[in-house]
This record gives structure tokens, C-alpha cells and sequence, in this order.
């Protein structure tokens, strides 16, 4: 069995996520495949380069009828794959500056989607 390395427990959700790239002046809109609250595993048809700086803004669903809560931080792209099939990307983004309000946003999001423990009678 292969040891869980990450320090914050990981969802498999697709939210849209917004990032704006500083350097070129451009929004990107990307959705994630899982999320915690250090970072997301994304997938773009546009390539980011391994570094590069993010504002992001994801949408975080709610009840049925209520409207998405937004989270807004920093992150920073520290990986990035190609599927040749698809010519789709697939990138790891490190949320590098989140304010505490914004984390406990995602805290509660994530708390609600982690797969319940299952008991070995």
C-alpha cells in the first residue's frame, strides 16, 4: 500500500475554475478533476507553462437553488502533462496565497464530499 504524501485530504469534483494569467493578460477557463485545499489537478486544452503565476477563481456548488460560492486565491502551475490522444492538459496547481476565509470555504466543500468511512464488520 502506497502512503498518502499530501497533508490535506482530496476530492474528486470538476468545478469551473477561472484563472488569469498576469503575464499574458488572459483569462483561461479550466476545470478541475479533484481539489484540496493546497491545490487542484486541472485539465486545459491550452498549455500553461510549469511556474507560471494564477489568479484564480473557482465555483464551488451549493445546495439545489442556492448560487455557487466563489473562492478567489493565488496559485502557482507546478506541473503540467499532454495526453497526445487528446491534446488536451492536464496541470497541478499550488494554491500559494489563500486567505483563511476563502480556505475554510473549501474546507467545508471538501468536508461534504469526502466518501464516507466504511466499517468492516
Amino acid at each position: 500500500m502506497i502512503a498518502e504524501r499530501r497533508s490535506s485530504p482530496r476530492v474528486n469534483k470538476v468545478l469551473p475554475v477561472k484563472v488569469h494569467v498576469p503575464v499574458q493578460d488572459k483569462d483561461i477557463v479550466i476545470h478541475s478533476k479533484d481539489i484540496s485545499c493546497n491545490g487542484a489537478f486541472c485539465c486545459t486544452e491550452q498549455f500553461i507553462a510549469p511556474m507560471t503565476r494564477l489568479d484564480i477563481t473557482m465555483l464551488i456548488p451549493r445546495q439545489p437553488h442556492q448560487d455557487a460560492i466563489k473562492v478567489c486565491c493565488k496559485g502557482v502551475v507546478v506541473r503540467i502533462k499532454e495526453d497526445p490522444r487528446t491534446k488536451m492538459f492536464t496541470i497541478g496547481i499550488f494554491f500559494s496565497d489563500i486567505k483563511e476565509k476563502e480556505r475554510r470555504k473549501l474546507e467545508e466543500f471538501i468536508a461534504n464530499h469526502l466518501p464516507s468511512p466504511t466499517h468492516n464488520a
